[in-house]
């Protein structure tokens, strides 16, 4: 898997009965911090991500903000 930036998690997860030599689960996770620019038109929140380019939209802050980091993760799997 390619490193896209930012701060990187490594987990290894080990079976009990792993022994030298065999092969062993390594799970990169990928951390980054990006910018949300909220507004309101009439009823609605928008949501940006000025750094990635990404915009959503939501009933409420909350959800404007969720729907904006579905958004701009499903934009990032695609690099």
């Amino acid at each position: 898997m390619e490193r896209r930036g930012g701060p990187v998690g490594i987990r290894q997860i080990f079976n009990k009965d792993f022994r030298i030599g065999d092969t062993i689960l390594i799970q990169e996770i990928h951390m980054s911090t990006f910018t949300a620019v909220l507004h309101n038109e009439d009823d609605t929140y928008v949501a940006e991500c000025p750094e990635v380019g990404t915009v959503s939209q939501g009933d409420t802050v909350e959800e404007a903000v969720n729907n904006l980091k579905e958004a701009t993760e499903l934009y990032l799997e695609e690099f």
